[in-house]
């Protein structure tokens, strides 16, 4: 993992120009998935969650691990995590959590999973809860490295606090992975895909 923060050193800087890594966008094939976008809310902690389609969600394992008096809040309704996990069907798998909610969510769309890896210097968006506006964001940048045998994937996208289990969209809008770490500038983030989340298919 440690290679991914060293390659980024040496090649962030000349990324800085590019303008498209760092902007909060409106992008037409990521940004109609919005709706979808939950905040994860702890007492002690926060990120973000992405219902898959109505009935389950995507999230970064570490944002449930600890959560204490958690609730997730939707663009319409606001639930307590203990209700909405209440069905008690959760799959988990490097550092990513599906799990089925006890309320379906009738505004959230269906997600398309992309089942190629990611490729190096491809334009990449994430879709996020953004604490700071209150609201979800999508901001952009490209596959900086990609390590295939950790399901790792490297992006000069711009990421903040509370953002973990948001999710990377290609250009055609298909869901690659979630964010599950940043650097700490937040210049740059780290997604995770597996093979593992291809089987979903509900």
């Amino acid at each position: 993992m440690k290679r991914f923060w060293k390659v980024a050193a040496g090649i962030a800087g000349g990324l800085a120009a590019l303008a498209v890594a760092y902007k909060v966008i409106t992008y037409d094939p990521v940004s109609r998935n919005i709706d979808n976008v939950a905040a994860i809310v702890c007492e002690n902690q926060r990120g973000t969650g992405v219902y898959l389609n109505p009935s389950y969600m995507i999230t970064a394992t570490h944002v449930l691990e600890g959560c204490e008096g958690g609730r997730v809040i939707n663009q319409v309704e606001n639930f307590s995590l203990e209700e909405i996990l209440a069905s008690g069907e959760i799959s988990s798998h490097d550092d990513i959590t599906i799990f089925s909610v006890n309320f379906p969510y009738d505004g959230a769309k269906t997600l398309t999973l992309r089942e190629e890896p990611p490729q190096i210097g491809e334009d990449v968006y994430l879709l996020t809860m953004d604490y700071g506006l209150g609201q979800p964001t999508i901001r952009s940048g490209i596959i900086l490295d990609h390590d295939e045998n950790n399901h790792s994937f490297l992006t000069s996208t711009e990421a903040w606090s509370g953002n973990s289990g948001g999710i990377f969209f290609d250009e055609k809008g298909r869901l690659l992975g979630i964010i599950v770490r940043r650097n700490e500038e937040g210049t740059l983030s780290l997604g995770k895909y597996t093979p593992a989340l291809l089987v979903f298919d509900k």
